[in-house]
């Protein structure tokens, strides 16, 4: 995780540190403002989920671009396991 972090922050992202089914994460808000990413620990490192919002492909109001991220990544964590 500690990479993780480094590597975000070098890219110029706000980190918000949180807790997704039981495990340490951190949401990572991009410089791009279309960008997301969700840091998850597990066993062997990290898994890295990312979305990336294309708001001149979308008709009516952007969403935010993390909104409904940790919702999405909890539903995907029982499917990886804890390796």
């Amino acid at each position: 995780m500690d990479e993780g972090r480094s590597n975000e922050t070098s890219l110029g992202a706000q980190i918000q540190d949180t807790t997704i089914a039981g495990r340490q994460a951190m949401i990572a808000r991009e410089t791009d403002p279309g960008t997301c990413t969700v840091l998850v620990q597990t066993k062997a490192g990290y898994i890295n989920f990312l979305r990336r919002i294309f708001a001149d492909h979308i008709n009516g109001p952007t969403p935010e671009r993390c909104s409904g991220m940790t919702d999405l990544v909890q539903g995907i964590l029982p499917r990886v396991g804890n390796n």
